[in-house]
């Protein structure tokens, strides 16, 4: 009788393993997925800094510049207070040629912080970068310049 007892309990623990592994095979296989899918939601967000071919302003970094010049506005304080110097404004050109995510890296002056952001988002015509044959995002960054 003994030995019935010592073979049913070894066949009850081999059954009970079995089954805790294909519950946990499949939890598995569920995570997998979800890593995966996470990996391409986040490849579609990665920014590149140099891709190979960056992003462009559409004619140039001419059209850019001569869009700053045409429409930047001295904020008037600044003018009065004679502030003077170049603003930094880091951004990201999306894939559809949009800029988003716009930040001072070097400012001079709120004012003329605020003007520069909002004179560098309005120039909405942008050429997406691109690596490896894929249309990307693109970290750029651009100088505005504050002159009397």
């Amino acid at each position: 009788m003994n030995i019935k007892y010592v073979v049913f309990i070894t066949l009850a623990f081999i059954m009970i393993v079995g089954f805790m592994n294909l519950n946990v095979g499949s939890k598995s296989s569920k995570t997998t997925q979800e890593k995966t899918d996470k990996t391409k939601k986040d490849e579609d967000q990665t920014v590149y800094v140099i891709p190979e071919k960056p992003a462009e302003p559409i004619g140039g970094l001419q059209a850019l510049s001569q869009h700053v010049i045409n429409n930047l506005r001295y904020p008037e304080l600044a003018r009065r207070t004679g502030i003077e110097g170049r603003v930094f404004v880091e951004f990201v050109v999306e894939k559809d040629g949009s800029v988003s995510q716009l930040k001072i890296v070097k400012g001079i002056d709120k004012a003329c912080d605020r003007e520069a952001l909002r004179v560098i988002k309005s120039f909405s015509k942008w050429q997406p970068g691109k690596h490896q044959g894929k249309t990307v995002r693109v970290k750029r960054s651009f100088p505005v310049l504050f002159k009397l």
